[in-house]
């Protein structure tokens, strides 16, 4: 039952969204975050919903809600790296989005230019107890 209320509160308002503040990331010199074409999931979002509610893995024995935001950089090969919680709801659930997005598959790299480029990403995943 967990699950489908993760499934529910994923397709409902997830997004991968990228930041809209500097156009160049200030700790990383090859990182932007705003480019002319964005990574993609392969599929696109609906695929990265279904990756997301087919993934998920809800911790044992953990009652607690709440909305975890990871950022990772999506690198000129498509490949996940650098990913972090951007903040702590739970310890567990942060555990489990970072093991969910680090095991996902190669993304379409972002482009500036036309040349492939890192981008840095952010996404929220919803946990809901029952």
């Amino acid at each position: 039952m967990k699950k489908w209320f993760v499934l529910f509160f994923c397709l409902m308002t997830l997004g991968v969204v990228a930041q809209q503040l500097p156009e160049h990331s200030t700790n990383r010199d090859d990182t932007f975050i705003v480019v002319d074409q964005m990574p993609e999931y392969p599929g696109g979002n609906e695929a990265l919903q279904e990756y997301i509610s087919l993934n998920l893995k809800y911790p044992a024995l953990k009652e607690v809600s709440g909305k975890v935001f990871v950022s990772f950089v999506v690198d000129k090969k498509g490949k996940v790296t650098d990913v972090r919680v951007k903040n702590e709801v739970d310890a567990a659930l942060s555990k489990e989005a970072i093991r969910l997005v680090k095991a996902m598959p190669l993304w379409t790299p972002g482009k500036l230019e036309g040349k492939a480029v890192n981008v840095q990403m952010n996404l929220p995943i919803y946990f809901k107890a029952n």
